[in-house]
């Protein structure tokens, strides 16, 4: 609010969000965990310090039957983080989709492995080069793109000898 009087054709401005940080599309970010108690901290100290909107983004870990501590550590030290506490190691597959699932809202999902530290920049660029992909476009359809990624790995997986 203005301390004087506005005069006819003066314009109170008041200051809030640019818009363009409004238009930055709502991301989760999924982590999982197998026993990687040691690669917590760092990794979620960086997600922690990104130059993102926070109510723009979330953190989601899915702990897979850790024995080390892990889901004490991010309860106490991380709590900001949506956990979800699997009581066996559910797969990565399986990991994944649960961490897609719990995500709020999320227009883009990123996947991020839990020994990775992440510059504050980072989310704004994977954005904008989704963008420029045109990952954002409504007319594109990633799901067949990573289907037809994911058929070639399977057929690829189901020559080896396991």
């Amino acid at each position: 609010m203005s301390a004087k009087p506005l005069q006819p054709g003066e314009l109170e401005v008041t200051p809030g969000q640019a818009p363009f940080e409004r238009e930055l599309p709502r991301c989760a970010i999924v982590v999982l965990n197998l026993n990687g108690r040691h690669h917590l901290a760092p990794c979620f100290e960086t997600l922690d310090a990104l130059d993102y909107p926070r109510d723009r983004y979330e953190v989601v870990l899915v702990d897979n039957g850790s024995t080390d501590g892990s889901a004490a550590e991010m309860r106490r030290d991380h709590a900001w983080v949506t956990l979800i506490e699997n009581p066996r190691n559910v797969g990565f597959s399986a990991g994944c989709n649960q961490g897609a699932t719990a995500a709020r809202d999320a227009e883009v999902l990123v996947f991020l492995n839990n020994d990775m530290r992440v510059e504050p920049s980072w989310l704004r660029h994977a954005r904008e080069f989704a963008q420029i992909q045109g990952f954002f476009n409504p007319d594109y359809d990633v799901r067949s793109y990573f289907d037809r990624i994911c058929a070639c790995r399977m057929r690829k997986i189901g020559r080896q000898s396991l």
